[in-house]
């Protein structure tokens, strides 16, 4: 057993000791819950220290960074030290500024107790950073603020490709809305996804009134054309066809001839 114990000497009346009293208070739960608390502490000292993803410990008077981890540090550029004297506000890009603050207000209204957006700071070297940024709020048992605690995933690379990928689409709209041909996707189920501007000049609808039919629809006698069933063999079989020539029901009722040549694409 251990034990904490306080012990008192009572006098008789001549003022000699005639009697102790000891206090023995049982520390087995407090030691307990101070192993426990310590184990707890060294398991979020250690995930903190080692998190793949930046997270931060803010401050709720000051906003200030009270601590950070080296993947923060890594990904904003600055020392722990510089970090502690100030706020990520500070960081902000000034276009996302009014975003964040708005999450924030909520917080402080108790409408939400966390977010998460995707946001951009301003880098020590002034370079901008993507992340994705999620924060909570952390009461004590008062119900009062304890602090906020932030976790920041750079997503730089992605938002790259993604606006490379965004230029590459932009250009390839540009020059196919620009050919004589009818420039068209279709899934799996023969409906268009997607259809170049050319298509309302040669059978008289807006590509929008296509989005989602499937071409079989404006196909007369399409279960006796041996050329549809060529086209609908080769599809299955997911080959490319070319000069394949099919009739086509224009938006008026005309009949006309098309050639075709597809291309599958895979996931």
């Amino acid at each position: 057993m251990v034990a904490d114990i306080n012990g008192t000497m009572i006098n008789d009346a001549k003022g000699k000791p005639a009697q102790i009293i000891l206090v023995v208070h049982d520390l087995a739960d407090r030691l307990k819950a101070e192993k426990d608390l310590f184990e707890s502490n060294e398991k979020f000292r250690v995930l903190f220290e080692i998190s793949p993803v930046g997270i931060v410990i803010i401050d709720p008077d000051t906003g200030t960074v009270s601590q950070c981890n080296n993947e923060v540090i890594q990904i904003l550029g600055y020392s722990a030290q510089e970090l502690q004297k100030m706020t990520l506000y500070d960081l902000n890009h000034p276009d996302d500024i009014q975003p964040e603050q708005e999450y924030i207000d909520k917080i402080f209204r108790g409408e939400i107790s966390s977010y998460s957006l995707e946001k951009r700071y301003v880098n020590k070297s002034g370079d901008i950073v993507w992340v994705h940024f999620a924060a909570s709020i952390v009461f004590k048992a008062d119900n009062s603020i304890a602090y906020a605690i932030g976790v920041m995933r750079d997503i730089s690379d992605v938002k790259l490709l993604e606006s490379e990928l965004k230029a590459r689409e932009s250009k390839y709209r540009n020059m196919v809305e620009t050919l004589n041909e009818v420039i068209w996707e279709t899934d799996t189920e023969h409906r268009f996804q997607y259809l170049s501007p050319r298509v309302r000049e040669i059978i008289g609808y807006e590509p929008e009134q296509l989005v989602g039919k499937s071409y079989l629809q404006f196909i007369p006698d399409r279960e006796t054309s041996p050329n549809i069933n060529e086209l609908l063999a080769l599809v299955e079989k997911r080959e490319e066809y070319r000069y394949i020539e099919t009739p086509v029901i224009t938006s008026d009722g005309n009949k006309i001839w098309l050639e075709s040549n597809g291309y599958p694409m895979y996931d």
